[in-house]
């Protein structure tokens, strides 16, 4: 079976395929590594302070580079000074046949403050090993 086939089911309708070409456009604000991928479920953190310019709707999508395997992502977090503002949790898939991208970060005008440190928080792990390299990009929409 082709890991990368869109397939769906009655529970939980279809799975979003995507392109990598989608997301070309996003500005990189980080990158994983194969020593920051764990065989279970764990945060890799990124600070992007930088990119955050105010509330608004952010979007994020995790693109593989390279290694033997892609990563399975449970969810996407916007902290600010540490503590979660946005977030959104969903099955996603960075590898050769990239699944359910972007996760969708909406921060409330409120939210943002000037000097406050931002941090995007991803919940992942290898699919199949942790021999995984890629890319995090993001856009403001």
């Amino acid at each position: 079976a082709d890991p990368g086939r869109n397939k769906g089911s009655k529970k939980g309708g279809k799975k979003k395929k995507n392109t990598a070409v989608e997301f070309y456009n996003y500005n990189k604000v980080g990158a994983w590594k194969p020593k920051q991928i764990k065989k279970a479920y764990a945060p890799v953190e990124i600070d992007i302070t930088k990119e955050i310019d105010g509330g608004g709707t952010y979007k994020v999508a995790m693109l593989y580079t390279k290694g033997a395997h892609g990563i399975d992502v449970q969810s996407v977090t916007l902290l600010k000074d540490g503590k979660p503002v946005a977030a959104d949790t969903h099955a996603g898939f960075a590898g050769a046949n990239p699944r359910n991208q972007p996760y969708t970060l909406t921060m409330k005008k409120a939210d943002f403050t000037k000097g406050a440190k931002y941090t995007l928080r991803i919940r992942c792990k290898g699919s199949d090993g942790t021999d995984s390299a890629g890319e995090v990009k993001m856009t403001k929409s």
